[in-house]
């Protein structure tokens, strides 16, 4: 299972509404306004690592490999080898991570691979991306939510 975050830079934009910077740590307490602490990109930064750090942990399936994103960097266990092509990753948006996960997966030997959006964006790429891919994969979409949910086939 690969696990792709958004990346944030700190934006300067004056009218931006204000959040909270609270600290992301596993002692905190729970947040009680999600979107003030999700409208500070520092806190988002420190919750997509928190989480990533926690998954990695709680990861213990035999004959799985799961990799996730931190930063720049990737953290993965069990059968994963070479992560060169996945980190460093300086790719902001997340349609690019997940293509970049996508295609690595695909190179190593994967030929079935599942990506969940609501993105439409990443519907149009992953349609353009799947002939990039070595022949015989398979790029699936769950796609939507809700009662506009469906999975489609990028191929």
């Amino acid at each position: 299972m690969d696990l792709a975050w958004d990346a944030y830079k700190a934006r300067q934009e004056p009218n931006e509404e204000k959040g909270v910077r609270r600290r992301v740590v596993e002692e905190a307490a729970t947040p009680e306004n999600w979107q003030n602490l999700l409208r500070v990109d520092s806190n988002k930064t420190e919750l997509f690592s928190f989480l990533s750090k926690v998954l990695l942990r709680a990861f213990c399936k035999k004959d799985k490999e799961i990799v996730l994103t931190d930063g720049k960097g990737v953290l993965f266990i069990q059968l994963l080898q070479d992560v060169h092509t996945l980190a460093p990753c300086s790719h902001e948006e997340p349609i690019s991570r997940i293509l970049l996960h996508v295609s690595h997966g695909a190179w190593h030997g994967y030929h079935q691979m599942l990506t969940c959006t609501v993105d439409t964006d990443v519907v149009v790429l992953a349609v353009f991306f799947i002939n990039h891919l070595p022949a015989g994969c398979e790029l699936w979409l769950a796609f939507g939510t809700d009662k506009s949910f469906r999975y489609l086939a990028a191929n």
